[in-house]
């Protein structure tokens, strides 16, 4: 018996230090779980904000529209007389001045035609020098009564009729001489030489009206392009007091290719598509601008002086009007009601402050 209640006490003993140790486990574990809990809570933290200088600048108030770029002149060079065309002096692509060697027609044909009419001419003025010299003497003998009154007027006929001649030896010689220069093929205008058509060596007639090349003027060159036919007011009374600028953009509406000034509105309105036609002209000395080129183009049709430019990025568009915030002096950030302006560039509007 004595043995057997040892045993119980240290059962007892056993299971009075389990309930402790269980106890203080989970005592220990809430004042950890507490902690762990005000350790993890996220802080709040500020958002990078980028401010930007408001500033003052002359805006360009544009229209735009798409255009083509036109060539003011196209030519096709072509032979004026027939001959074997013996020689080409250009380059296809090429850029020619007014009046440069384009090509060569065979002109032995042509010469030896000139030169027949030159002796005719040299004979028909020997002819004449000694029918004067005739004319003379018979005026001589008439007035002393040696001959009779009809020899002179048949040596006076004579004498008329070699100077019709001469009028139209004259004549042939300078269409000869035409002809023979009809042979160097020049350039009518300035501009750019387009493919060869016809190779050196074939036969050419000026009756078919083959072209041997075509030639294109770029300098100065033309824009065509259409607007609104609302805009039409607006276009002709500004171009009244002075003609209207444009910059032409590339297809991209990225980069200014060239400067222009407006030269021409149409006499009418397109009726199908409700537009008017209206054509610039550029001097184009750099060549950015090419025939049948698609432009865009900025007809600038007033100009808003010192107005308010911010970029477009700082515009908040709200249910009831557009605001940006405001940096005050002391770092404080206000809200403004701004009203929306014309674009300017690609960064900025122009904008009125509420």
């Amino acid at each position: 018996m004595e043995q057997f209640g040892k045993i119980k006490v240290k059962y007892i003993i056993l299971i009075f230090c389990l309930i402790i140790s269980v106890l203080a486990s989970f005592f220990l574990w809430g004042r950890t779980a507490s902690r762990s809990d005000v350790v993890t809570l996220p802080q709040a933290q500020s958002a990078p904000v980028q401010t930007a200088l408001a500033h003052r600048a002359d805006v360009p108030v544009t229209l735009q529209a798409l255009g083509k770029v036109v060539s003011q002149a196209t030519v096709n060079v072509v032979s004026q007389v027939d001959g074997q065309l013996i020689k080409v002096m250009f380059t296809e692509g090429d850029e020619v001045k007014k009046g440069q060697l384009l090509a060569q027609i065979d002109p032995r044909a042509y010469q030896a035609v000139l030169q027949r009419y030159r002796g005719e001419l040299a004979e028909n003025m020997a002819m004449l020098k000694s029918a004067d010299e005739k004319l003379k003497r018979f005026r001589a003998l008439q007035q002393r009564n040696l001959i009779a009154r009809q020899e002179l007027d048949d040596q006076s006929t004579v004498v008329d009729k070699l100077h019709g001649v001469i009028m139209a030896t004259e004549a042939q010689i300078a269409s000869a001489q035409l002809n023979l220069d009809f042979t160097r093929i020049t350039a009518p205008i300035s501009g750019r030489v387009g493919l060869r058509l016809i190779d050196e060596g074939n036969m050419i007639l000026a009756s078919e009206n083959k072209a041997i090349v075509t030639l294109t003027q770029e300098s100065p060159i033309a824009v065509t392009f259409s607007l609104p036919q609302e805009n039409l007011p607006e276009i002709r009374a500004k171009q009244q007091h002075l003609a209207l600028p444009l910059v032409i953009f590339d297809a991209s509406n990225r980069h200014a290719l060239a400067q222009c000034s407006l030269r021409y509105i149409s006499n009418e309105i397109d009726s199908t598509t409700g537009s008017i036609k209206l054509k610039a002209v550029c001097d184009n000395r750099d060549g950015m601008l090419y025939p049948s080129q698609l432009v865009n183009v900025h007809l600038q049709v007033a100009l808003l002086k010192s107005v308010t430019v911010i970029p477009q990025r700082a515009i908040q568009y709200g249910q009831q009007s557009n605001f940006v915030y405001v940096v005050d002096a002391d770092h404080r950030v206000h809200q403004r009601v701004v009203v929306p302006g014309v674009q300017y560039g690609r960064e900025g509007l122009c904008w009125n402050l509420v």
